[in-house]
C-alpha cells in the first residue's frame, strides 16, 4: 500500500500560509548603541610606567596586610605652571575601579622590603596609609627607581619654591634677635 502524492495543478492557486508571521522588527532606543566618551581623569598626563601589580594596605586594627586586589598600576606625570607633578594610580582589572590614587610627595616613604615588593606611604581618602605594591622583580626594579626619581624631583621643586619665598629676606648676613626681628650685620676687614 503505497501512498501517492500529487503535485498541485497549474491552474490551482496555492493555499495561503496561515501560520503566524513574526512581528516586524522596529528599532527602539534600547537597540541603538550610543558611543559614550569615557574619561579616566588621566587625560593630559604623560604615562611614565604601566604594569600589573597586587595592592595591599596595612590595617592598623588587625596589624596585618589586607589585599585590596590586583590591577593596573600607572605612574603619570603632568606639568602645571612650569612645575612637574607625578601621581600613582592603581585600577582594578575588571571594572577599572580606582583602588589607589596618590600624588608623589617630597616626604613619601618608598622602600623595598624584598625583590618583588615596594612599600609606600600614600594618602587614601584623605588619610595617610601604608601600602605594598607587589609586581615582578624587573618591574619592581623599574618602578622603585622611577618612584625615587619622582620623589627627588618633588623635593628639589619644594626647595626651589621655598627658596623663592625666602628671597624676600634682607641681603647680607642677617641675624635674628631674641625678639624675632631680623637685623642686618656687616663684617669689617
Amino acid at each position: 500500500s503505497d501512498r501517492v502524492v500529487t503535485a498541485p495543478k497549474e491552474d490551482e492557486a496555492p493555499k495561503p500560509d496561515t501560520s503566524p508571521s513574526p512581528p516586524e522588527k522596529t528599532e527602539t532606543n534600547s537597540d541603538k548603541l550610543v558611543e559614550a566618551k569615557v574619561t579616566s581623569g588621566e587625560e593630559g598626563e604623560k604615562r611614565l610606567i604601566q604594569t600589573t601589580c597586587k595592592l595591599y594596605q596595612f590595617s592598623q586594627q588587625g596589624e596585618s596586610w589586607v589585599e585590596r586586589g590586583g590591577g593596573t598600576l600607572r605612574l603619570n606625570e603632568k606639568e602645571v605652571d612650569g612645575r612637574s607633578s607625578s601621581r600613582l594610580v592603581v585600577r582594578s582589572k575588571a571594572v577599572m575601579k580606582v583602588m589607589l590614587n596618590t600624588k608623589i610627595f617630597a616626604d613619601m616613604i618608598i622602600n623595598r622590603p624584598n625583590l618583588t615588593m615596594i612599600r609606600i606611604s600614600a594618602l587614601d581618602n584623605g588619610k595617610m596609609g601604608t601600602f605594598l605594591l607587589k609586581c615582578t622583580r624587573n618591574e619592581c626594579d623599574r618602578l622603585h627607581t622611577m618612584l625615587l626619581k619622582r620623589r627627588e624631583l618633588e623635593r628639589r621643586q619644594e626647595q626651589e619654591y621655598s627658596g623663592e619665598s625666602s628671597k624676600t629676606a634682607p641681603e647680607g648676613n642677617a641675624e635674628q634677635t631674641p625678639e624675632g626681628n631680623v637685623e642686618q650685620t656687616t663684617e669689617e676687614n
